[in-house]
């Protein structure tokens, strides 16, 4: 069985398991290019009229492998460029993709110039975390050989903290031939950055990390099996997807925990100076939402600035605990709570948490 089928317009692919998947139908480049066809010569290179452009980069991506400098397999590579190539043919605008774990930069050329030969107007994003050392920088080197280095932009950092603005990128590849660590924090922030609707790739090669993050996260994704251990996924991302994922970001935990914790500290505020009509079970309350505030302060701790909220909480509490169970003259207790509350409500306002 052919990896690659034509039947009219229509390009399929045949997976490990023998079920077959739609990669693109190229009616709309049949005045474009030549009819294309899909043949490995013994070099294993893409030959013959598949698309000459993108033969030509192949080929010469391939030639950097068999040197020893990229990693990456030839036919994830081909499927994912066949999906993003549908894309492209129903886009007319404009299109930003980007590539999370650019490693050396085999796909990075292959996308670019793939983006170039559609619309000069299209731009490809890379990230990687890794240190870039001037001297010894394969990416740079492989993408200074491409005429497609123009639309190409490079972002060194970490792939769980990404800079870009939400629903910028029309198109995401998680390029799985570069590691990195808290694969679902790198599904969240691709979520984030990705717009309604756009598409989600996977390129996952001997990474079972990657196989459970599609599966629990994305579950119901296009999965194109290259061998039993490499897979290429698909996903379209419906705002339900979207929210399910970013509801589930530090930075969307960090907003919520904030609004609570302020929330709560406002409910109080009546109580607070007016402690001596409160009523016993009022006061239990108020202290029960002092501690509850307390706690979730605990669970964004790590990200705050402000390292004393934590002990004005604390001290609120026990100052309201003094004054419940008397440990004192009222009204001095009374006052005590009081500028205890006014010192956390200015280290609020004080604070860039909040």
């Amino acid at each position: 069985m052919n990896l690659f089928e034509f039947k009219d317009t229509k390009v399929f692919f045949n997976d490990f398991n023998g079920q077959q998947h739609l990669v693109l139908d190229y009616a709309p480049l049949i005045n474009h290019s030549s009819m294309p066809s899909y043949v490995m010569n013994q070099e294993g290179y893409l030959a013959n009229n598949f698309f000459d452009w993108l033969s030509a980069i192949f080929t010469r991506v391939n030639q950097w492998k068999s040197k020893g400098k990229l990693v990456g397999d030839e036919v994830t590579y081909l499927v994912t460029s066949l999906l993003i190539v549908q894309q492209l043919v129903k886009k007319q605008r404009n299109f930003r993709i980007l590539e999370i774990g650019c490693d050396k930069g085999a796909f990075s050329v292959l996308i670019a110039e793939i983006l170039k030969h559609f619309n000069l107007n299209n731009r490809l994003v890379c990230v990687s975390e890794e240190q870039v050392n001037t001297e010894q920088d394969i990416w740079l080197q492989l993408m200074s050989t491409s005429s497609a280095a123009n639309i190409v932009s490079r972002y060194i950092g970490d792939f769980t903290e990404l800079p870009f603005k939400e629903n910028y990128f029309d198109l995401i590849i998680i390029n799985g031939t570069t590691q990195f660590l808290q694969t679902e924090r790198v599904f969240q922030q691709a979520a984030l950055v990705l717009r309604n609707q756009g598409i989600l790739y996977g390129i996952n090669e001997q990474r079972p990390d990657m196989d459970v993050a599609w599966s629990k996260m994305l579950g119901d994704s296009v999965r194109y099996l290259v061998d039993e251990e490499t897979a290429v996924y698909a996903k379209q991302l419906s705002a339900k997807n979207k929210q399910m994922l970013i509801a589930q970001t530090p930075q969307n935990q960090f907003s919520k925990i904030k609004s609570i914790i302020s929330n709560n500290l406002a409910i109080i505020e009546d109580h607070i100076f007016n402690l001596n009509h409160l009523t016993a079970v009022e006061l239990d309350n108020t202290i029960k939402v002092v501690s509850q505030t307390e706690d979730q302060t605990l669970k964004i701790f790590n990200q705050l600035i402000s390292l004393n909220l934590k002990f004005y909480l604390n001290e609120l509490k026990e100052s309201l605990i003094n004054y419940r169970l008397e440990l004192g003259e009222k009204t001095v207790l009374e006052k005590n709570c009081q500028q205890r509350y006014q010192q956390l409500m200015q280290e609020i306002k004080n604070s860039e948490d909040f």
